[in-house]
């Protein structure tokens, strides 16, 4: 396993009503954080290295090649993936008017799912454009997606049912089990969180998915794969992409050279 004793470079984030939830690894257990701005995350790892994080990043006026491939490789579970906004309607002031320059310049609505995150869209989007260091090192993923890689086919129970969340968390355990060892890490980290943040600011499946992230950050060398395979880039230079960590069912997608 690559990077040990590096930890502290590598992390998994999910947005939380508080802002950003963040999974990294930690005198030897899995920590959970919340931050307000991605900045601050970036701020609180050492010389950063790898952060997986479950936001778009890159924008375009039509469909991202990495949600219609995301989509297809869920399968039944595709409407977990939904349209990334162009970047007009993400810079949008309100949603009416995002709404109407999606339908003018993409041909199709925006969904209020879609419009929620436009705020966590353009904090990240505003980050990577100014902070040069970032770029290829802060890079999208969809926990759907990196359970997909882990498992080697796609969860279809909710996660937020207990069932669904059962079977994310083994999945977990026996990601971080090489470098953790076995035993109840998952369970831990998400129980001290739980306990530390109130649900208002900070979900079940906020924390699950943030560890799915960083599952995918420490994987080995040469194990993560992307969504395309070789993906595209941005009018702001960013690449479209979602990035997961290789499993029975997406081995078919080689590593890019």
């Amino acid at each position: 396993m690559k990077r040990s004793g590096a930890w502290n470079q590598l992390a998994g984030l999910d947005g939380c009503s508080a802002g950003w939830v963040m999974a990294t690894i930690r005198d030897g257990s899995i920590a959970i954080d919340v931050v307000d701005s991605i900045d601050a995350a970036w701020r609180a790892l050492a010389a950063p290295r790898v952060v997986l994080v479950d936001i778009p990043i890159g924008l375009c006026d039509g469909p991202r090649a990495c949600d219609v491939e995301a989509r297809a490789l869920l399968g039944a579970a595709r409407s977990r993936v939904f349209p990334a906004p162009c970047r007009a309607a993400a810079e949008a002031a309100a949603y009416p008017e995002a709404n109407r320059l999606s339908k003018q310049i993409t041909g199709k609505g925006l969904s209020k799912q879609a419009w929620n995150i436009t705020a966590k869209i353009r904090q990240v989007d505003t980050f990577l454009r100014a902070t040069p260091a970032a770029r290829g090192v802060v890079r999208e993923c969809h926990p759907e997606v990196c359970f997909t890689g882990l498992c080697g086919r796609p969860i279809l129970a909710s996660k937020k049912t207990d069932d669904g969340f059962e079977e994310r968390a083994n999945a977990l355990a026996a990601a971080f089990a090489p470098v953790l060892g076995r035993g109840s890490v998952v369970m831990d980290a998400v129980e001290e969180a739980m306990s530390r943040w109130p649900r208002r600011m900070l979900a079940r499946d906020d924390i699950v998915d943030a560890m799915a992230a960083l599952a995918c950050a420490i994987a080995p060398e040469g194990a993560l794969r992307t969504l395309p395979r070789d993906p595209p880039h941005d009018s702001c230079g960013l690449p479209m992409e979602m990035v997961y960590r290789a499993g029975e069912v997406c081995v078919a997608n080689e590593p890019r050279a």
